[in-house]
């Protein structure tokens, strides 16, 4: 979805091709992101507005999110940019192709979203069976543990071959007592923070043709 190329390349490989996005609130849809970077040791920092308002800050320098491991990774707020992906998707597919599900109707009534998708893609009716939920008990390991071990990581590939298994032990030690539950967010701030950062829903809701009144958090702006 964040990418400015997939859209086109992959209307250029199948124009008839079926586009299922799925959406989910933006300030909870970042909150979750924030802690799958930290479960998977992305450098980043422990407090998830504080994170938040580093990478604006430097989104706004127009700098770029290096990891170790990948090329770039999108700003929290670049992936919360449902208009302008979705307006990507509209300009190389027809809107009938095109269906969006919102994550609070799946949550609400997986078996009712799995049958209506099915009957959109124009395949047989099937029982859904058990929709596991994952993630909502992730833990992580405590930044400056992950900034400390890749500081000193050279050292231990090198010892990793000499005595892999205290190694190896060590490395455990450290990640059990460095692992902290992801707290979660404060409804206030969740209000908070969604008058701030996504004040009106007017345009994404005239591209998806649907109303995200349950969206807004706070009916008294």
């Amino acid at each position: 979805m964040v990418s400015t190329v997939a859209a086109e390349r992959m209307a250029r490989f199948s124009p008839s091709a079926r586009i299922v996005i799925l959406l989910r609130e933006p300030v909870e849809m970042m909150h979750a992101l924030h802690g799958q970077h930290l479960a998977d040791s992305v450098p980043s920092h422990r407090d998830f507005e504080t994170e938040l308002r580093l990478q604006e800050e430097a989104r706004r320098r127009g700098e770029s999110k290096s990891v170790p491991g990948f090329l770039r990774m999108p700003w929290l707020l670049e992936v919360a940019d449902y208009a302008s992906q979705i307006r990507r998707f509209r300009d190389h597919f027809p809107a009938a192709q095109i269906r969006v599900i919102l994550f609070d109707e799946f949550i609400k009534d997986p078996e009712e979203t799995h049958a209506g998708l099915l009957e959109w893609l124009g395949l047989e009716s099937q029982e859904a069976g058990e929709v596991p939920r994952m993630g909502s008990n992730r833990v992580h390991v405590d930044p400056w543990i992950v900034r400390m071990v890749r500081s000193v990581s050279p050292i231990t590939q090198v010892l990793r071959r000499i005595v892999p298994g205290p190694v190896d032990w060590l490395a455990e030690c450290i990640r059990r007592a460095g692992s902290r539950s992801l707290p979660p967010l404060d409804f206030a701030d969740r209000i908070r923070l969604q008058k701030e950062f996504f004040p009106d829903f007017t345009e994404l809701e005239t591209l998806i043709g649907r109303s995200l009144e349950h969206w807004r958090l706070n009916q008294s702006w």
